[in-house]
């Protein structure tokens, strides 16, 4: 009977020695979008793009046209950046702006490099910021959550770290 005990303990012991997970390496080949180092006071700082949105004066918010409202036969007098934009419009109030200049210095919240996205850029809102003499245009893509800043001829793209907290302010602005 001791003989069969023993038996039975080794067993076990050798069982749950397999079973138990081998650790992961610490470094591996593939990374997560959310695990991509980013330097914040540097994307602040030597980022003139931003710079052009930060602490405007003035914002006009606009709504753009979906691809199947537009209609061939119809001629696109307004447009944002090329694309055509709705009847919807609104000069935003300095409650708003001081919001929007907050969300902008917000550290970290656009980041310049990041992965491909897999879905094509496509603007469902548009501001329109003036800083002194200086106008910019900035548009959204949710779907990609990508924002892209123009100014004059020069244009960047960024993701959106916090797209929710720019959500939440356009849901705001968006009220009468």
């Amino acid at each position: 009977m001791g003989g069969y005990a023993i038996s039975l303990v080794l067993s076990c012991c050798s069982t749950l020695k397999t079973n138990i997970p081998t650790p992961l390496p610490k470094q591996t080949k593939a990374t997560a979008f959310s695990n991509i180092p980013v330097n914040k006071s540097e994307v602040e700082q030597n980022d003139t793009m931003l710079l052009h949105i930060v602490d405007v004066d003035s914002i006009y918010f606009y709504m753009f046209s979906s691809p199947q409202d537009i209609h061939e036969d119809s001629l696109v007098s307004d447009s944002l950046c090329g694309y055509p934009l709705m009847s919807f419009r609104k000069r935003l109030n300095s409650s708003e702006i001081a919001v929007y200049n907050f969300i902008v210095k917000e550290p970290g919240i656009f980041v310049s490099s990041y992965p491909p996205v897999k879905q094509a850029f496509l603007p469902c809102i548009g501001l329109k910021t003036y800083k002194d003499s200086d106008a910019s245009d900035v548009i959204f893509s949710f779907g990609s959550e990508e924002m892209r800043i123009e100014n004059g001829k020069q244009s960047k793209d960024y993701k959106m770290n916090d797209i929710g907290m720019v959500l939440r302010w356009i849901s705001a602005i968006q009220k009468p």
